[in-house]
């Protein structure tokens, strides 16, 4: 059994596990859920920060309590470890500051210590857990004498898991920036939602021998993080430009990681291609208009919203007769931040039934930043 944690997008986070691990997963709060297997591969998730295995259920929903129980586990597991260890301590979801946490800590400290066991904490600044960075950092998923504690709540009780895996922020920072190809005009999609994406389009299936579509593929960053989970890929992009870029964004990851990789490349455009193969999944980025820096006006926003609807609809019918109907896509198509704090959506998403589609996820999942007018709106679709 495991405990995933979140990224800052949970609802997708947690819809990409259950694409993933299906009724496997279950969500036992805003930031963490837990996973009933075997084996789980971090650096295949876009939307889990954490990953630990569960080692320790409290039986108590009371803090002070649950953290005696977990002192005492640690210091009868720990008393006799020879090498200095490395102990940080996560909590999430139980309403605790940085100094529970810390005194926890304190306190696990001071008890190894009657044991001359050499403990370093990694404090906790101003939050009740460590960030990815952090974590990733100190090496806190090695195991044996370096360790975090991620503590959950899970209905009436507290549990505690170990650390085996955490986001590797500086490959993501690799595959992201230093990519040869870039263009800001085109949008650049994080690395990370690239996975979840692809992730909610292959569900459960095995990623070997299956072929990814992206018809939209700009630079590059959805087909390469198809490669690095072993799927064959197939990109188009109404701009040769873009396939150039693409050419060799690809080229460059492929020899970076070694790749045996199964690539197809063309320039066509996606409202009217006639593609040359049927492909397993599909999972795209589609124009997202024009970007803004403040929120638009109802007319200049029309006006951008039309364009995208009669893009994202005519893609959709040219696709129609040219995939089966056990063709997963996933979809990212532009939504827009309002004064009401909430977003405007394409007319599209409410005609999917007219154009012969219908949602394999029926729930909204925005991607969006703070700062940014314009977000992603994530569709999962298979022909009706």
């Amino acid at each position: 059994m495991y405990i995933a944690i979140l990224g800052r997008q949970p609802e997708l986070g947690f819809a990409e596990l259950q694409r993933i691990y299906k009724d496997k997963a279950t969500r036992i709060s805003k930031e963490a859920c837990l996973l009933d297997v075997d084996n789980v591969n971090i650096d295949r998730l876009g939307g889990t920060v954490k990953l630990a295995k569960l080692f320790l259920g409290t039986d108590r929903s009371n803090w002070h309590q649950a953290s005696e129980t977990i002192k005492n586990t640690l210091i009868e597991e720990f008393k006799n470890q020879d090498k200095k260890i490395t102990l940080g301590i996560s909590s999430y979801d139980l309403k605790l500051n940085s100094k529970d946490v810390n005194k926890l800590g304190l306190a696990i400290k001071k008890g190894l210590k009657r044991h001359n066991t050499s403990i370093r904490i990694v404090p906790n600044q101003d939050l009740p857990y460590l960030s990815s960075a952090t974590s990733f950092h100190n090496k806190l998923d090695r195991g044996d004498n370096k360790i975090e504690l991620i503590i959950v709540k899970d209905q009436n009780k507290i549990i505690v898991g170990k650390l085996e895996g955490v986001q590797n922020i500086s490959a993501y920072a690799m595959r992201d920036q230093k990519r040869p190809k870039r263009d800001a005009f085109v949008g650049m999609l994080p690395p990370k939602l690239a996975q979840i994406m692809i992730n909610l389009a292959l569900g459960d299936q095995e990623p070997k021998d299956k072929l990814l579509l992206d018809p939209f593929c700009g630079t590059g960053v959805l087909l390469q993080e198809a490669l690095l989970m072993g799927l064959k890929v197939y990109g188009t992009d109404l701009s040769q430009k873009m396939i150039d870029y693409t050419k060799i964004n690809l080229d460059w990851i492929t020899d970076k990681k070694h790749l045996d990789s199964s690539i197809f490349l063309e320039q066509g455009d996606a409202m009217t291609h006639k593609w040359q193969t049927t492909p397993n999944l599909i999972a795209t980025e589609t124009y997202l208009g024009q970007p803004f820096s403040a929120i638009p006006s109802k007319a200049k926003l029309d006006e951008v919203r039309k364009n995208c609807d009669h893009i994202v609809s005519s893609f959709l019918s040219n696709l129609k007769d040219q995939i089966s109907k056990d063709t997963t896509i996933c979809l990212g198509v532009p939504a827009w931040r309002n004064h009401k704090d909430s977003f405007t959506r394409l007319n599209t998403v409410f005609k999917l039934e007219k154009l012969g589609y219908k949602k394999v996820l029926d729930k909204t999942l925005i991607y969006a930043r703070k700062d940014q007018i314009v977000a992603r709106d994530i569709l999962v679709l298979r022909l009706q």
